[in-house]
């Protein structure tokens, strides 16, 4: 199990993280349009479904990798649009 101070450990970590990620976003809104950063933010989704798959060993369809290419083809339009 997990005792208290890894516990501690992990929240400190996580707070960390979390406050960082904040500050990027503010960063990105105050200097980015609006539709991009939003658009960069959902690519989220991508990078959970390939975590899951390198540690979790989660099977990805073929449609799954087609949809995760065109997320990512987007926003290179997007950004060099």
């Amino acid at each position: 199990g997990l005792d208290q101070a890894d516990a501690i450990k992990y929240i400190a970590v996580f707070a960390v993280v979390a406050v960082l990620g904040f500050v990027s976003l503010v960063q990105a809104l105050k200097s980015g349009k609006v539709a991009v950063v939003n658009a960069i933010l959902a690519l989220s989704v991508v990078a959970v479904t390939a975590l899951s798959a390198v540690f979790l060993g989660e099977k990805i369809s073929v449609k799954e990798i087609a949809a995760m290419g065109l997320a990512l083809a987007s926003i290179a339009v997007l950004t060099l649009a």
